[in-house]
């Protein structure tokens, strides 16, 4: 159930991405003021935790795939 509800959440995302190009005015446009979405996102937004966790993962990702062109 849990794989069902993660795919059928990610395929509409991406529909809807389809239609509204650009991510932060879609963004907006589908998070309630003042909802649960808004205040995981204000949690996330003041600290710069997501930032900081995604540019940590893109950059062992491309550290790893320096690593394993090296190998070859």
């Amino acid at each position: 159930v849990a794989q069902e509800l993660v795919l059928g959440t990610c395929q509409s995302a991406g529909a809807l991405l389809k239609q509204t190009p650009d991510a932060a005015k879609l963004r907006q446009q589908v998070t309630s003021p003042n909802g649960t979405t808004a205040a995981g996102l204000a949690a996330l937004g003041t600290s710069n935790r997501l930032e900081t966790v995604m540019t940590d993962a893109v950059n062992a990702a491309k550290q790893r795939s320096i690593e394993m062109s090296q190998d070859q």
